[in-house]
């Protein structure tokens, strides 16, 4: 059997097993850097499917690299499965959210991960059959709507090994994208002013809103001055909370694009600069939070001629006549439709473009040859990041557009097994077009990856995390933290105990002596012994113990009282509202044999362990104990003035 038809074939046998998946996906959107149930379903299904399978690479908990075969050459896919906020919908033609103001797949990333899925499984059934070497790298790549995901796993390492890439995504018509699409700088710029009456004494403050306006004007007289199809974008995250109150502090987001990491620096470097002088103006401080940035992309001509010929061989998607009713109810609701086909079968020509538009490819195109393939998914006249999309990708249009790109890029990986002169042509082009730039990672290693918090509005069923950019109030998150006593079989990052370890850190001691010392506990042996000394470790995954030095802490003089307990209260409080804030569970042991832990642990003599305290990822079933939200009336609890 040739080996494009035996791909095809391998990919329609499976079809709906890729259609539940997606929908699946789809039913559960997850914003970026926290689509923990989509890289948990991909992952497991690449794992059924023979696949090695890591997961939390490159400090980012909801990535995957996994592989299949041996030896070269070696050709990478490229997931996404991060939803965006806002774009909740029900399949209508009418806009009608699942859940108002909930994310969606408005750009069809739970169509992409699966789609690359497909592909790498069609790519396996052709190895499997011919016998030839390769190896398939299936990527899954968080964040790619925040246009950070791939720069921050190139940070890490990722990519290097491959030979090739592919990639699909879904859209308003069959092409390939052969050209150039803006990279990006994203940062926050906050101002720190001074608070005081607008009206009654208004030379006494000094604005934080005023110099994010200065900011703005200057940023607006700035677009005169840059090249054509770059952009400064804004978009205004605190302003103030009364108009009788000077604001004391207010912060702008702004994105500035390019069609070259040159460009991008260039702007960027302008705009801090008005940023600066729109401090000084207002007698404000500036911080800038730099939150990340990703190349241009640039289309290896090789790669994309070979997609090109694959996607016009395909034979075109078939659409029923409810699909095709849909798709033109849904052509209806944007101002651009004149009547045409919402539908079309053909292959847009391949002929290059310069776009001001971002996606995180691009970063991968400056390591190795790299293209990217898009089959219909949605109405052209609709675009994407809407509603009328979400509908799309939750139904047959969207679903059709998908299988139809995981066998381009399959059988476009097909060819590239058999006739090693397309990769080493790929080659050739990069290093004459690419090779001169030396890739560098356009986020400084400072920058941390952004992890996983949950949120009531981020999935469907109200389970999934949220990005912490939106982060949980205070008080939110102490009404939220329960202790949990079942956790899931799964390790916590190194990143996330950093975190946890500089919430310790920080935590106010008395007097400012810092007696505490941290025991983490996390090796298998380690555990092990900790089973010895109290029952209540819960399969944890991960243990602090936190100890205080009585030869550092404060002693109150009327009475001679340390400050010991209180001071561990207050450290080990701090870690188990950081593990909350992490999306991680804990709960607070104080049960458990001293001596004995003393010698498991080596514990010095002048060491006392106070508190344990167990962490990790709850269990799906994990729930509060009835007890939790028992709490006394404020009225038993407080007294003013005197008892």
């Amino acid at each position: 059997m040739d080996y494009k038809q035996l791909i095809i074939d391998a990919i329609d046998s499976k079809k709906d097993y890729y259609c539940d998946l997606a929908m699946k996906i789809h039913d559960h959107p997850e914003t970026a850097f926290n689509e923990v149930k989509a890289g948990e379903w991909l992952a497991e299904a690449l794992r059924e499917n023979g696949f090695e399978v890591e997961v939390g690479l490159y400090g980012m908990p909801t990535s995957i690299r996994a592989t299949w075969g041996s030896g070269h050459p070696v050709i990478g896919l490229l997931a996404e499965y991060d939803a965006l906020p806002g774009l909740s919908q029900k399949q209508s033609a009418v806009h009608d959210p699942v859940i108002e103001g909930g994310p969606g797949h408005g750009c069809g990333h739970n169509l992409l991960g699966t789609a690359t899925l497909a592909a790498a499984l069609g790519m396996k059934a052709d190895l499997e059959a011919s016998g030839l070497p390769g190896t398939i790298v299936f990527y899954g790549c968080p964040a790619e709507e925040v246009l950070t995901g791939k720069p921050f796993m190139a940070r890490g390492g990722a990519f290097k090994e491959l030979d090739l890439a592919l990639a699909w995504h879904g859209g308003g018509v069959n092409m390939v994208h052969y050209g150039i699409a803006g990279g990006i700088n994203s940062a926050i710029f906050h101002y720190k002013g001074i608070a005081g009456h607008a009206s009654g004494a208004p030379w006494l403050g000094r604005s934080a809103l005023d110099a994010c306006e200065l900011l703005s004007v200057g940023a607006n007289y700035l677009r005169e001055h840059i090249p054509d199809k770059c952009r400064i974008h804004y978009s205004y995250i605190e302003a103030g909370e009364a108009p009788n109150i000077i604001p004391d502090r207010a912060s702008v987001w702004y994105y500035v694009r390019g069609l070259s990491r040159e460009q991008i620096d260039d702007i960027y470097g302008r705009l801090v600069e008005t940023a600066e002088g729109a401090a000084k103006m207002t007698g404000t401080q500036l911080t800038v939070e730099f939150l990340g940035g990703c190349y241009n992309t640039h289309s290896n001509k090789v790669v994309s001629e070979l997609l090109y010929d694959v996607l016009k061989e395909l034979p075109p998607i078939e659409y029923s006549e409810e699909e095709r009713e849909m798709a033109t109810a849904l052509a209806k609701t944007s101002p651009r439709y004149k009547g045409e086909d919402p539908l079309p079968t053909g292959v847009f020509p391949n002929t290059w473009y310069e776009s001001s538009g971002s996606f995180d490819l691009g970063d991968v195109q400056h390591i190795c040859p790299c293209g990217l393939v898009t089959t219909l998914t949605w109405p052209m006249v609709l675009g994407n990041h809407n509603w009328q999309a979400t509908c799309c990708t939750g139904n047959g249009i969207g679903l059709k557009g998908m299988i139809q790109g995981a066998k381009a890029m399959a059988i476009a990986a097909g060819r590239a097994f058999r006739e090693p002169e397309i990769i080493k042509a790929a080659w050739e082009e990069f290093d004459k077009v690419i090779g001169k730039y030396s890739y560098k990672c356009p986020i400084p290693d400072d920058v941390p990856v952004p992890q996983p918090v949950y949120d009531e509005k981020s999935e469907q069923d109200g389970k999934a995390p949220k990005q912490k950019k939106e982060a949980r109030s205070f008080l939110k998150l102490a009404e939220d933290r329960y202790s949990v006593r079942k956790f899931a079989d799964r390790p916590v990052e190194q990143e996330k105990i950093d975190a946890i370890l500089r919430a310790a850190q920080v935590a106010p001691t008395a007097a400012n002596y810092q007696p505490q010392k941290i025991l983490v506990i996390r090796a298998p042996e380690g555990i092990e012994k900790l089973r010895g000394c109290t029952r209540y470790t819960f399969n944890a995954p991960l243990f602090f113990l936190t100890c205080i030095d009585h030869d550092q802490v404060w002693v109150r003089g009327q009475d001679l009282k340390d400050g010991a307990d209180v001071d561990a209260a207050i450290v080990h409080t701090h870690m188990m509202l950081a593990a909350e804030d992490l999306g991680l569970g804990s709960t607070w042991v104080g049960s458990f044999d001293p001596a004995k832990i003393r010698a498991a642990f080596n514990i010095p003599e002048d060491i006392e362990p106070i508190a344990l305290l167990p962490v990790g990822y709850p269990a799906d079933d994990a729930e509060p104990s009835p007890l939790h939200s028992k709490n006394k009336p404020i009225k038993e609890l407080v007294v003013y003035d005197s008892f």
